[in-house]
């Protein structure tokens, strides 16, 4: 069975640390649709140049925006008229899973990540096919800011959101639990739960791209924000704090949990 990846350079160096800080991918630190228009333009040029099957991707593109979901491909060859061989969805679909994606970290999320990545023990929790995943982590260059990524269907169902087994690897790998953790993440239906579960803090990303955005939060979200550059404040974080040189993380006191009470650290788990 895969395990979690860590990067060799995890936490080198750095000094210990009170915050567990976990992200979700899509919609929270790059919009997903970047993600959706990418996969569809790949597909398109395949369906031209191996079966000159035009509009494609623009067709796909429309659909998605009107809200299709799931059989995309299939509807787009039905408007387009066109005849596919057979096999030739299954072909998309998987060209579409396994691109390279065409995406970016949101400016936001990069200035979030690199702010927290000696501060806190970082990492990321996604669902989804385990190639897309993969792709969009390396074209993010995610290992260069987290501790851990985990891939929940590379470990199986068990660890799939909204479970809390994905999140308990995180208390394992980085000695906190509780509040001293968070998730950061953008869907109400499934991201919440699991990390509530086991009482961690909840910081929705509402994004207002982001394809979750019309759906409200559930009793499981702590606080919304609208964009990463809210996160320090919704953790109670003042910017001061960094001055007087403490450590930044026994200083998240604000809207999302209790004061921190002196020399509470990872020594002292149970």
């Amino acid at each position: 069975m895969p395990s979690p990846d860590t990067p060799p350079n995890a936490n080198a160096g750095s000094p210990p640390v009170d915050l567990c800080l976990v992200f979700d991918i899509d919609d929270t630190l790059y919009l997903e649709r970047d993600y959706v228009r990418s996969g569809f333009e790949t597909a398109g040029l395949y369906a031209k140049y191996e079966y000159d099957i035009g509009g494609l991707s623009t067709t796909c593109w429309s659909l998605f925006q009107a809200g299709v979901r799931g059989d995309t491909f299939d509807r787009a060859l039905a408007v387009l008229e066109a005849t596919p061989p057979p096999g030739l969805v299954s072909e998309l679909i998987a060209i579409y899973r396994a691109h390279r994606p065409e995406i970016a970290l949101l400016d936001d999320a990069a200035a979030c990540l690199a702010r927290w990545r000696d501060r806190a023990f970082l990492g990321i929790v996604t669902d989804g096919s385990a190639i897309s995943q993969r792709a969009k982590i390396e074209a993010l260059e995610l290992d260069a800011f987290v501790d851990l990524i985990v891939v929940t269907t590379e470990l199986g169902r068990a660890y799939a959101k909204p479970a809390p087994g994905a999140f308990a690897l995180f208390e394992t790998a980085s000695g906190l639990r509780g509040r001293d953790c968070v998730y950061v993440a953008d869907n109400p239906a499934k991201d919440f739960d699991g990390p509530h579960r086991l009482g961690w803090r909840t910081v929705r990303v509402r994004r207002h791209d982001g394809l979750h955005a019309a759906e409200a939060s559930r009793r499981d979200v702590d606080v919304e924000i609208t964009s990463l550059a809210g996160l320090d404040a919704a953790l109670g974080y003042d910017v001061a704090d960094e001055q007087d040189g403490g450590n930044i993380a026994r200083r998240l006191v604000g809207r999302l949990g209790r004061e921190r009470r002196p020399g509470r650290g990872k020594d002292e788990r149970v």
